[in-house]
């Protein structure tokens, strides 16, 4: 009803007329956008004012604009293109890395465990106790007499 009672405005076009905003949706970051806004007068009719006593109540529109953004610059476009893309593959190799990384230490723990079980072999410790130490009531230590009565 309104826009009928204006002559020359044409049915709204969803291509022209829309407010749009595309976002990258892993950054959040916007690569386009379009704003487009009019300002309208609502016009009544005052009986008291001769100009305006026979005017019918109607929006009237008074301005149209819009701004926006159609492309980000190339330079900003490669940027973000790298912030999505590297992450992903940073993150695979430092993953391989670190397997890595932990599997030379587990065998490295590995072969040192098997070393010191040689070692233990060759010891071959049947009797704790240096030669000629007893085990005098409990005592371990042969220079220790204990205490006198």
């Amino acid at each position: 009803m309104l826009r009928e009672s204006v002559i020359g405005i044409s049915p709204p076009e969803e291509e022209k007329h829309q407010f749009f905003i595309d976002v990258q949706p892993l950054m959040g970051t916007t690569l386009k956008a379009r704003a487009r806004v009019q300002i309208n007068l609502a016009v009544s009719q005052v009986r008291d004012i001769k100009q305006v006593a026979t005017f019918p109540d109607i929006i009237f529109p008074i301005m149209w604009f819009e701004d926006g953004v159609d492309e980000l610059p190339i330079h900003v476009t490669s940027l973000l293109k790298m912030a999505v893309e590297v992450p992903p593959i940073a993150r695979a190799a430092l993953s391989g890395a670190l397997a890595a990384g932990g599997i030379i230490v587990l065998i490295g723990a590995l072969i040192c465990l098997a070393r010191a079980a040689k070692r233990q072999e060759k010891l071959h410790l049947s009797n704790p106790l240096p030669p000629g130490a007893s085990m005098k009531q409990g005592n371990l230590n042969p220079a220790f007499q204990g205490p006198t009565k």
